[in-house]
């Protein structure tokens, strides 16, 4: 019975795959199954893990980073990324959250982890955006892992300029002092996963964590974000 309204549902509303938009089956959220394998393939060319933490190298102490796809322009798989900054389509970050998690559980990323923060965004941004699409992105994680998330700890105090056009050096300066904790003893002695849509120096995050080890120098990190960026415009946090 359950079955047959599933079916008469997907009939009426039908659900499309968040990356080639194709229709989902019942079995099937978010993307379908080949897509899923696409993005599987992507995030496991080159031990994504090991990709990812090397952006971090010399730059910020992290225990593991992740990324679900490398970022290239004019691609179905990195559409996500412009959908969910440029479009408003904040629902697409929730599902892409919980699709990041489901790839990264059974690889036992998230053993030891206590808290999810995401990269906050200026009051302005999330004004003109309706929305953080990094908080979103985390939310997914949490409701999938059941690891809490913390949205008030820490926020950004400075609206600094795009970091699109910038170098490595250049973008290390730009985000120099632009965060701020508000409540430092919820983050004393835990292992904090920050969450992002995509990376591509790594000095956005750097910056968060040297905030936080200021304040709290017994703090532990992990990194996850969708997708690991070189140039274009989807990387502007």
């Amino acid at each position: 019975m359950l079955s047959t309204l599933r079916s008469l549902k997907s009939f009426f509303v039908p659900r499309h795959c968040d990356i080639c938009q194709g229709p989902l089956l019942d079995s099937e959220n978010t993307i379908c199954s080949k897509c899923y394998t696409m993005v599987k393939a992507s995030a496991q060319q080159n031990d994504s893990e090991s990709v990812a933490a090397k952006l971090f190298w010399g730059i910020a102490p992290i225990q593991r980073a992740g990324v679900l796809f490398d970022y290239q322009s004019d691609t179905p798989i990195s559409e996500i990324l412009v959908d969910i900054k440029y479009r408003g389509y904040a629902d697409v970050c929730l599902r892409m959250g919980r699709a990041l998690a489901s790839f990264y559980q059974p690889r036992h990323f998230f053993e030891g982890i206590d808290l999810i923060i995401p990269v906050p965004l200026s009051e302005h941004r999330l004004h003109k955006r309706g929305y953080n699409q990094s908080e979103k992105i985390a939310l997914g994680i949490s409701e999938f892992t059941g690891l809490p998330l913390d949205v008030t700890c820490i926020k950004r105090i400075v609206d600094n300029e795009t970091q699109t056009h910038l170098l490595q050096t250049e973008r290390m300066k730009n985000v120099e002092n632009i965060f701020a904790l508000t409540h430092p003893e919820r983050l004393k002695g835990k292992h904090i996963l920050i969450v992002d849509d995509v990376i591509t120096t790594g000095a956005t995050i750097s910056s968060i964590i040297r905030t936080i080890t200021k304040a709290a120098p017994d703090t532990t990190f992990s990194v996850l974000a969708l997708g690991r960026g070189t140039t274009g415009k989807p990387t502007q946090t």
